[in-house]
C-alpha cells in the first residue's frame, strides 16, 4: 500500500513533467504516421509513373518552342503549338511504320532534293533513325519570315529498349506554309528561294532559278544557256575560284567546284543545262550573297583543249542577286 501511494504522491509531484514527456511521445507517433503516408503515397505515385513510362514509347519533351536559339526571336503562342504539332505527327507516323503517312507531310522540294520516292525516304532516313520506336525533344532554332527551323533530338526510351547506351541522334526540321498548308524539310534542308535573276554575255545567259538552304550550305540552281555557236563551259575547273559568291561586306565564298564534272558544267550548243552550284555558308538570313561571279568560262572547248592558256577563249559573268 505504502508503495501505491509512493506512486501516486512522484505522480502528482512530477504531474507537469510527465505530460510534457507524454505530449513529446504522442508527438512523435503522428509525425512517423504522417512520414509513412507519404512514402506510401510517394512510392505509389513513382510506380505509376514509371509504367506510364514503359507503355509510352512516344514521350515527347519541348524545351522552348517559341523561343529560338539563333535568331533570338520569340514566335506565337499559336503559331509555336501548329508547327510542334505537325512535328509530333511527323515523328508519330515514322515511330509507328506508316512511311506514306510522313512521306505526305515533306514538301515537294524535299522530295526533289533528298527522297524523290516512298521507298527512297523509308531506307535513307526512316530506317536510319527509327531502328525502334524514338522519343524526341523539340527545341525552336532559327526562324526568319515564315520558315521555322526547328532542333530535334532523338533518343531511345531506356525504360522501354532495356538498352544502357544512351546514343542519341539529331535533324533539324523545318516548318514552310504552302497554300495555307503546312509541310516539312527534314534531315537539315530548310527551304527553296526563288531568285531569277539573270545576265546575257558574249550569247550566253546565265539565270540563277533558285538557292536551296541547308543549315550548313547553300545550292544554287543555275540555268546557263548557250547561244553561240561553240560548245563552252561554265567553270574550266582548273582552279578553286573560277566560281565565286560575294556577300555584304565584299564576303567571299567558294564554290565547291570539285564536286562537279566536266559534264556538269558543258552545255552543248544551242542549249540549255541546269547546274547546281554548292558553297559552304550556314544558314544565317543576315549574311546574303549579293553577285555570283563565273570568272573562268570557257568560249569554246574544242579551242580550250588545244590551248587552255588562250585567255582570249575566256570571259567572265557577273550576276546581281
Amino acid at each position: 500500500m505504502n508503495n501505491v501511494n509512493n506512486i501516486i504522491r512522484h505522480i502528482k509531484q512530477n504531474k507537469k513533467s510527465i505530460l510534457i514527456i507524454l505530449g513529446a511521445f504522442a508527438g512523435i507517433v503522428l509525425i512517423v504516421q504522417v512520414l509513412n503516408g507519404f512514402t506510401k503515397e510517394s512510392l505509389e505515385n513513382s510506380s505509376k509513373n514509371v509504367k506510364n513510362t514503359i507503355n509510352n514509347t512516344n514521350t515527347s519533351s519541348v524545351y522552348q518552342p517559341n523561343k529560338t536559339i539563333l535568331s533570338n526571336t520569340t514566335i506565337k503562342e499559336s503559331t509555336a503549338k501548329e508547327n510542334t504539332e505537325i512535328i509530333e505527327q511527323f515523328i508519330d507516323y515514322c515511330n509507328n511504320g506508316e512511311v506514306e503517312k510522313a512521306y505526305d507531310l515533306l514538301t515537294d522540294e524535299c522530295k526533289e532534293n533528298l527522297y524523290n520516292n516512298v521507298n527512297s525516304f523509308n531506307n535513307n532516313y526512316c530506317k536510319k533513325i527509327f531502328t525502334d520506336k524514338k522519343e524526341y525533344n523539340i527545341q525552336s532554332w532559327i526562324t526568319y519570315s515564315d520558315i521555322y527551323t526547328y532542333k530535334v533530338r532523338f533518343t531511345e526510351n531506356l525504360l522501354a529498349t532495356g538498352n544502357n547506351n544512351s546514343n542519341s541522334l539529331e535533324d533539324y526540321i523545318t516548318i514552310v506554309k504552302n497554300n495555307d498548308e503546312l509541310k516539312l524539310n527534314i534531315n537539315s534542308y530548310v527551304a527553296r528561294v526563288n531568285i531569277n535573276k539573270e545576265r546575257t554575255s558574249h550569247n550566253i545567259t546565265i539565270n540563277i532559278k533558285y538557292k536551296d538552304i541547308y543549315i550548313d550550305k547553300e545550292v544554287y540552281g543555275v540555268n546557263a544557256t548557250n547561244n553561240s555557236e561553240n560548245e563552252i563551259m561554265l567553270d574550266s575547273l582548273n582552279t578553286l575560284n573560277g566560281i565565286q559568291l560575294i556577300g555584304e561586306n565584299n564576303t567571299k565564298y567558294q564554290a565547291l567546284t570539285n564536286e562537279l564534272s566536266k559534264y556538269d558544267v558543258t552545255v552543248p550548243i544551242k542549249n540549255t543545262k541546269l547546274i547546281k552550284i554548292k558553297v559552304s555558308k550556314g544558314y544565317n538570313n543576315n549574311r546574303m550573297v549579293k553577285k555570283i561571279i563565273f570568272s573562268d568560262i570557257i568560249l569554246d572547248t574544242g579551242k580550250y583543249m588545244l590551248d587552255k592558256n588562250n585567255e582570249v577563249n575566256k570571259t567572265t559573268i557577273n550576276v546581281e542577286l
